[in-house]
């Protein structure tokens, strides 16, 4: 769930140059977590370390690498609906099914809007707030920055489904905050693009 939430929530998008209805290209986030408990080990985060993370999005599946970290790169691929993590210190790629909930995701929760909240990137941006027992969760998003919510209806797992619903676009800022620690990921850059398939793993279906 931690994961999740330093690459993915929210996961902004914009209609690109070539006239796409759905944003194609990559989004550059800056990292950063504060901790809450001060006895928290910030050094167990698979992000550990990591000041930014590069995502890149097309038609529902994106990757996500942090700066730094063990962690190489967090894949989602909305036709396999799974979750792929890769570790620099080994060859195996690990996966999630996305219909599942993560076994640390609470099932009670509440969402609220907030509309016309943040500029981010000169982007006019609303607010989707998730609050669960163990979470709270603040998604910053333009509606400018468009994705198909159908990519995600069947994906429970990070709560995808009811962001997506109610969004209909990727975070330009998250802010995922915890018991422990509070993580933020805020967009410095969107570059629409047209995304080449070599860019994402070559994963067997």
């Amino acid at each position: 769930m931690r994961m999740f939430l330093l690459f993915v929530f929210a996961l902004g998008i914009a209609c690109s140059s070539y006239s796409q209805p759905y944003f194609e290209g990559e989004i550059n986030y800056r990292l950063e977590t504060v901790k809450k408990d001060p006895s928290f080990d910030a050094g167990s985060l698979r992000a550990a370390g990591a000041t930014t993370s590069a995502c890149v999005f097309k038609n529902g599946d994106y990757i996500a690498r942090p700066s730094a970290g063990s962690l190489e790169y967090y894949y989602f691929n909305h036709t396999s609906n799974r979750v792929y993590s890769k570790f620099k210190s080994a060859d195996t790629l690990f996966f999630e099914p996305g219909d599942e909930p993560m076994p640390s995701q609470d099932s009670v929760y509440t969402i609220e809007m907030q509309y016309n909240t943040d500029s981010i990137l000169g982007y006019i941006c609303n607010r989707l707030i998730l609050r669960s027992k163990s979470l709270k969760l603040t998604i910053v998003y333009s509606p400018d920055l468009a994705v198909d919510p159908s990519w995600y209806k069947n994906t429970k797992h990070a709560y995808y489904d009811v962001i997506y619903s109610h969004t209909r676009s990727l975070f330009l800022k998250s802010i995922s905050e915890f018991d422990q620690f509070v993580s933020i990921l805020t967009a410095y850059e969107v570059v629409p693009r047209m995304v080449k398939k070599e860019e994402f793993p070559d994963i067997k279906l």
